[in-house]
This record gives C-alpha cells, structure tokens and sequence, in this order.
C-alpha cells in the first residue's frame, strides 16, 4: 500500500507528460495552483542522476484536502523511458506487470507532501488515511493562507530499509535532494488551492420534454427552486440505479427549504431505454420530474462519468459538479451553498486517492483475433460509471484509480457484431483486459 507515494505516482506523471518530460521540470520555480503551494527549487536538481517527480492534486473529488507531493526515483532518464516503454506493452503478461511495477515500487522514495486541509479534522482524516494504508507519517505545520491549514507529511521511514539498498550514487543523491526539498518547503509560499470546475458558472438552458412527451422548458424548473439538483443517470448505470430510491426521500425533504431533484435520463433515445428507465423510476418510487436528455446537453455542459449531480441556482447557473453516487452527500452541498459556503465534505475516501489515476485498457476482438472499432465500453466502479468507444486498434482507455476491481460491459457493438451481455472484470492495477464478440451469422 506504500505505493500510494511512489509507485502511482510515477505513472502518473508517465501517462500525462511522457518518459521525456521529467528533463523539463523547471526547478527554479514549481507551482501548481491545485495544490496551493509554490516551490522554489535548487539550480543543481536540473541535473539529477535520478528523477525528481511533483504533482499536485486534490486527495479526493469530495474531500477539502489537496496535496503536492515530491518523490525520487532511482532511475535514470533513459532507465525511466525503457521502463514507461515496456509497461505500455499491448502483450504485456501479468507476471511481467507485476515484476515492472515492483520494480518501480523499489526505485521510488522520498514521499513528500505539503497538504492543504480545509479544517484540523480534515488533516486528521488524511493522516488517518495513511495509518491506514501502513504508512507512519510524521506531521509539521507550515502555515495558514485563506481559510486552508498546510502542513508537511513525512512518510520517508517507510523508505529508509528500501534505499540502503540502492546503488551508492542513488542513495546519496536522494539523501542530499530529501535534504533540499524540505528546506524548500519550509520556505514555500501558499494559497487557497484553485480546483476547476468545467461547470462552474456554465448557464444552463434548454428545452425538452419529460418521459412522458410533455414539453418542458429548464427555467420554469430551475425558477421555483433556490437549488435544484439535476442528476444525470442511465439505464445500464447500476450506481445510478441504486441511488434512485433514496434521491427520492431526499427530494421529499428538499422541498421544505424551496430546493428539489430533476433527473435527466442520459439514455433515454436509445431503442428501449425509455420504457426501461420508466420501469425503473416506478420500482423505485421515484415521483420527482425526469426529463429526456435536451439536444446538445453534452456540448452545454460537461459530463464524464454517471451519476453527475449539477447544484444549479435558480438562474439556471452550476453552482457545484458532483461526480459519483453518494446520497449522504448531497444534502450537505445544498446546505452548504443555501448558507454561500463552499462544500466542506469529510467522507470515507476511496482505497486509493482519485488523484492517482491510471490507464485501464478495455481491447475488443472478434472470434478471429482482429480488432473491432467503434464498440461502446462501460467501465464501472462502486460508485460511479464512464464510457469509451474503441479505437482502429480495438482499445478503449479509461484513466481512474489503481487499487479497485472495475466491472466492464460492452454496452453496444457495431453493426455486423452479436451482442454481449457479459459481466467482466479488471484486475486491482492498471492492466489490459480483452474481450472477443462475435461476428453476426
């Protein structure tokens, strides 16, 4: 579970920058204004024998806790590219993933963090957390800046067996880096962490109709609520699905503070979808207004993974995104934003921060081996789902944590293709999974 600070981390800069990009760091000045701290690095780490990795992110999507976190790994550039090179293999085994990724776990040291936290009970989750995850982290408070607290999380004792085994020339280099990055953190400069919301202050209108062909226009919905909360959601969602009962209590209890649901049924103009979805509101005794998806929803707003809540005002401006099925969060938002706060949530984070995402290949053959392009992917954790379509080499990639077995459907197939109802699943690291259709007779 140590790999939280190394092993993860590194891929992650390897998936989003490239082998040659570790060379680019610009050490004299590094500020990432997610994790609301800035850094100034020594001249002499342009020139390191090993890799000097930084990253920041929010600890999770619905906790108030950013993190930048500093990591070294013994690894020459070179060394680093050969190994970005054969991790990336389409053929790769589970052995040989398994042999790389130790490897990398044992070139990787010095887990740094400056964490920003929205309250002291916040920072006692994100070191709870680490306990948890086996780590014995040391905490030192840097400072206050805009209603954040930041403090320095020190895992390095974990790493202190790891490293005196490391080629002597590594070793020093990562003792006398360690040395300065704690210097420089002691002398950074902090700030509120900025997290982008694409939605944020997006306005929101359209017209459609509900499932039952009334026509309905978005501001005669948004203009009787303070807050509505819209939830994007399908049929083949099962974390859509099995929230829907409860959003149906909590609407009950939004409208005694001038607040409600509307859900929108991304699906819906699929071939069956319609009467589907109707089955599904009516066994779950949903009686808040659904509507069929507006034309050109997708181009107003941004929506990756299902359920979506959008908190919109009564202007039909996004107030709040919340991404995933959690229904003991919901009412906090809206309470929070009734009251012009931001959301403080504090919540069981998922087993690996979100902030660690990696690459999932879902490869589509036929019964022939080859390639099937255009088939359409879903790709579900506990709590949420996303879609891929795959591409001229049969592969869809999806970017979510490591640590979690992810359920795989292949939801649509192209023409000319059998359909498959198949269950599937990933394995708990970043991994190819193959899947062969069909051809139709």
């Amino acid at each position: 579970m140590k790999k939280i600070f190394a092993f993860l981390l590194t891929l992650v800069l390897l998936a989003s920058l490239g082998a040659s990009a570790f060379a680019a760091i610009d050490t004299s000045l590094y500020s990432e204004d997610r994790g609301g701290a800035r850094l100034k690095l020594p001249e002499d780490f342009q020139n390191l024998s090993g890799v000097l990795s930084i990253m920041s992110d929010q600890f999770d999507p619905y906790t108030d806790v950013y993190i930048t976190s500093v990591n070294y790994t013994a690894m020459t550039e070179e060394e680093m590219a050969a190994w970005q090179e054969a991790m990336s293999k389409k053929d790769i085994t589970d052995e040989e993933l398994d042999r790389l990724s130790e490897q990398n776990e044992q070139a990787t040291a010095m887990p740094l963090a400056v964490v920003a936290a929205g309250s002291e009970d916040l920072a006692d989750f994100y070191q709870q957390s680490l306990i948890d995850k086996g780590c014995h982290p040391t905490r030192t408070k840097l400072g206050e800046a805009d209603g954040y607290l930041f403090y320095l999380y020190d895992t390095s004792v974990d790493d202190e067996e790891k490293v005196s085994h490391w080629n002597s020339a590594f070793a020093e280099e990562y003792r006398r880096v360690y040395a300065g990055v704690l210097d420089v953190i002691n002398r950074a400069e902090f700030f509120a962490p900025v997290v982008k919301d694409p939605n944020l202050d997006v306005k929101v209108s359209f017209e459609t109709t509900d499932l039952d062909g009334n026509p309905v226009k978005s501001e005669d919905i948004f203009s009787r609520n303070d807050i509505t909360m819209l939830n994007v959601w399908a049929t083949w969602c099962h974390p859509c699905v099995e929230e829907l009962e409860e959003l149906g209590r909590i609407d009950q209890r939004l409208r005694d503070i001038n607040c409600g649901i509307v859900g929108i049924l991304f699906d819906g103009h699929e071939p069956g979808a319609l009467e589907e979805g109707k089955a599904i509101l009516d066994k779950n005794h949903v009686e808040y207004l659904n509507l069929l998806p507006p034309k050109d929803f997708e181009s107003m707003v941004t929506i990756e993974h299902y359920p979506t809540s959008l908190m919109i005002d009564s202007n039909g401006v996004v107030q709040y995104t919340f991404t995933g099925a959690y229904v003991d969060a919901y009412e906090d938002i809206i309470n929070s934003l009734l009251k012009g706060e931001k959301p403080n949530l504090l919540r069981e984070p998922a087993p690996i921060a979100a902030s660690n995402a990696e690459s999932y290949r879902v490869i589509v053959l036929d019964n022939d081996g080859k390639p099937v392009e255009g088939a359409t992917v879903q790709f579900c954790s506990t709590d949420s789902c996303i879609l891929g379509k795959t591409d001229s080499e049969g592969a869809a990639v999806f970017e979510m944590p490591g640590g979690e077995v992810y359920t795989v459907h292949i939801l649509k197939v192209p023409e000319g293709f059998e359909k498959n109802k198949q269950e599937y699943e990933t394995r708990d690291v970043p991994s190819d999974l193959t899947v062969t259709i069909n051809k139709a007779a």
